[in-house]
C-alpha cells in the first residue's frame, strides 16, 4: 500500500478515539506509527537492490514493530502523556499493526515473521495502489472534520472504519471467488498452482495465473464478467544453460526470493548471451517495460560478466 494512504488511515484511527482519549500530541504520534514502517525506503541509497532486500523488512515485521512501538511509548511518556507505558505500546503497536497489515493484502510481500523467518507473505487482495480503499479514508476525514462537533466527528469516523474494514473483508472474498473462477476456466486448473492478484481500476479487476511446466497461462478477469477467460502463455527459459548458469549467481538467487512469478528470457548475439529476468506480478502496467527487471551478461565464452538492475551495474561475485 502507497505511504500517502497508510497516513490516511493513521488519521482516520487518531479521529476515531486515540486523539480523544491520549490526547493530540499522542494522536499525531499514532499518525506517525502508521507510516513509519516506510522507514526502510532509506534502503535505496545503497542502490536497487538493497531495497529489493530490505524492503518490507524488519521494519514491517511483528517483532520489529513491537520495538518500534516501545520506543514511541517511552517518547510519548517522557514529553506529553501520563497515561500508562503498556497503554501508548499498544496504542502504537496497533498503528504499526495497521500498516503491516495493509501491505500484507498487497500482492508485494512481506516479512512478517523476519528475523525468524525469511518468508514473503502476501494475501493477494488488495492492489497495491486502491483507489476505492484510499478514497473511503478522503471521505472519512472530509466528514470528520472538527466542526461537524467532536461526537459527531468520532462516531462518523468510527463508521468510517467499519467501512474500510468491509472493503477489505470483500476483496478476501473476491480473491477466492477470483482463485476459483481461473481455476475452473483453465483446462487443468485442479492439478496445477493457481493464483490471482488484484488489478486496476477496481476491486473487481484480477489477473489469474496457472503455473505450467514451461512458463505460466495468464488471464485478465472481470468478476461480474460472465464471458469465459482467455489465456495467454508466458514461456519461461529457465531451464536452459545459460539461465541455469545466470540461476547460480547469489544476486540472482536473492532475485528469485524476492520474485513470484519470475520469467527467463534468454537472447544471443555476437557480443554475448543476456539473461534476463522480470516477475509476471508487475506487468500489464502503464509503462513501456515493467518495473524489477535484472539482466545478467554472459560472455561468448560462458562466463557472467556483470548484472544490470535498474540503474546500477554489478559485479559478479
Amino acid at each position: 500500500m502507497d505511504t500517502i494512504t497508510h497516513g490516511l488511515v493513521g488519521v482516520v484511527g487518531s479521529r476515531m478515539g486515540v486523539r480523544e482519549h491520549f490526547g493530540t500530541p499522542v494522536g499525531r504520534l499514532f499518525v506517525l506509527s502508521t507510516i513509519l514502517p516506510d522507514i526502510d525506503n532509506v534502503a535505496r541509497l545503497a542502490g536497487p537492490l538493497s531495497s529489493l532486500a530490505h524492503h518490507r523488512g524488519i521494519t514491517h515485521s511483528i517483532f520489529g514493530a513491537a520495538a518500534i512501538a516501545l520506543l514511541l511509548a517511552a517518547l510519548a511518556r517522557w514529553r506529553w502523556s501520563t497515561q500508562a507505558w503498556w497503554k501508548l505500546w499498544v496504542v502504537f503497536y496497533l498503528g504499526l499493526l495497521s500498516h503491516i497489515l495493509l501491505d500484507l493484502l498487497t500482492s508485494f510481500g512481506t516479512l512478517i515473521f523476519t528475523p525468524f523467518s525469511s518468508a514473503r507473505y502476501s494475501l493477494d487482495a488488495l492492489f497495491i495502489i486502491d483507489l476505492s480503499f484510499t478514497g473511503i479514508c478522503v471521505a472519512t476525514l472530509l466528514l470528520t472534520r472538527r466542526r461537524h462537533g467532536p461526537q459527531r466527528s468520532l462516531r462518523r469516523a468510527r463508521l468510517g472504519g467499519l467501512v474500510l474494514a468491509g472493503y477489505v473483508a470483500v476483496a478476501l472474498v473476491n480473491h477466492q471467488l477470483a482463485v476459483l473462477r481461473v481455476r475452473d476456466a483453465h483446462p487443468l486448473g485442479k492439478q496445477l498452482e493457481v493464483a490471482a492478484q488484484p488489478f486496476y481500476p477496481t476491486f473487481l479487476n484480477w489477473r489469474g495465473f496457472v503455473k505450467t511446466a514451461d512458463g505460466y497461462d495468464v488471464a485478465s478477469l472481470f468478476l461480474l464478467d460472465p464471458r469465459p477467460l482467455s489465456f495467454e502463455h508466458v514461456t519461461s527459459e529457465q531451464d536452459t544453460p545459460h539461465a541455469r548458469l545466470a540461476g547460480n549467481l547469489s544476486l540472482v538467487k536473492l532475485y528469485y526470493w524476492f520474485a513470484r512469478f519470475p520469467v527467463v528470457r534468454v537472447s544471443s548475439g555476437a557480443e554475448g548471451t543476456e539473461v534476463k529476468l522480470y516477475d509476471l506480478r508487475f506487468t500489464g502496467l502503464l509503462r513501456r517495460e515493467p518495473p524489477f527487471v535484472m539482466r545478467v551478461h554472459i560472455t561468448p565464452s560462458g562466463r557472467a560478466s556483470a548484472i544490470l538492475f535498474g540503474d546500477h551495474i554489478y559485479p559478479v561475485e
